[in-house]
């Protein structure tokens, strides 16, 4: 083998060690809340759609309110930290250094490109929600300054409305920006499951699906959620007959379909939401 072919040879050697080496997560994280320090923390990324198993990928002990995960990342994917069984926040798996606070007021995730997303879309999204709490003691405020009930039932409804565009609003955004990579499915599930005791075509749900990409439907979290839904809506609708019948198993206690991931097991989505 001549010089050259020498340098050459080297020089590739040293490029793919270069790439391989760039491909790792860094997550540094802190934490106010007395009670995780000394606990172990999990990060967990979603294993199975049907089931909605989780996977451990990285463990690390609180230590003085600091805690650290580090390791190679092949693909980006949707991820959590836990303590136990506990979701504590979610967090984009994705090559970078990325950094988390989780404190008693308010947590902070970011430092790479969807994790930055993910961090602008928790902070509206939570505004909304606390937006929507407050508007209980509006009513009996109301009512204390001698408004009639059923004008504080109607400016609360008024006021219940315009909260409900702006989550479709913030939603569509955010999912339709993010409908091929990790961040779109995420968001959708993790909503959807918080929103909704069990998958319904909801009107904005119903409006996700019809301008996703292909990638978004084929999620396998997206079409285990979506199958599960349009099954519910059958059945509230008498298309689908439950009655068990006789030599099988009654589908209220076995084989009825898994349950989608819950906020929990999502933030700790998929792989390219969604």
């Amino acid at each position: 083998m001549n010089k050259m072919m020498k340098k050459l040879l080297y020089a590739a050697i040293i490029a793919v060690t270069l790439v391989s080496c760039g491909k790792t997560y860094d997550i540094t994280g802190t934490s106010n809340i007395s009670m995780m320090d000394g606990q172990k923390l999990y990060l967990k990324v979603p294993k199975d759609a049907e089931t909605g198993d989780l996977e451990k990928v990285d463990s690390c002990d609180v230590v003085h309110g600091e805690f650290a995960f580090s390791g190679r990342v092949d693909s980006t994917s949707w991820a959590g930290i836990y303590m136990d069984d506990q979701s504590l926040i979610p967090v984009v798996l994705e090559s970078g250094g990325i950094n988390v606070k989780i404190n008693d007021t308010q947590s902070f995730i970011g430092g790479t490109p969807l994790n930055d997303k993910l961090y602008k879309f928790l902070h509206s999204f939570n505004q909304i929600l606390n937006d929507a709490q407050a508007l209980s003691s509006k009513h009996s405020q109301y009512i204390m300054d001698g408004m009639s009930e059923d004008s504080a039932n109607a400016m609360i409804a008024a006021q219940s409305d315009k909260l409900d565009e702006r989550v479709d609003e913030l939603l569509m955004k955010y999912v339709s920006e993010n409908f091929d990579n990790v961040l779109g499915p995420g968001i959708f599930l993790m909503v959807a499951t918080t929103l909704y005791p069990q998958p319904v075509l909801s009107p904005w749900v119903e409006d996700v699906m019809s301008k996703a990409t292909p990638a978004f439907k084929n999620n396998p979290f997206i079409k285990e959620y979506y199958a599960e839904a349009q099954q519910l809506q059958d059945e509230r609708n008498g298309m689908v007959d439950t009655t068990p019948q006789i030599g099988t198993a009654d589908p209220t206690t076995t084989g009825a379909a898994p349950a989608p991931p819950t906020p929990n097991q999502m933030a700790g989505d998929s792989t390219a939401p969604k």
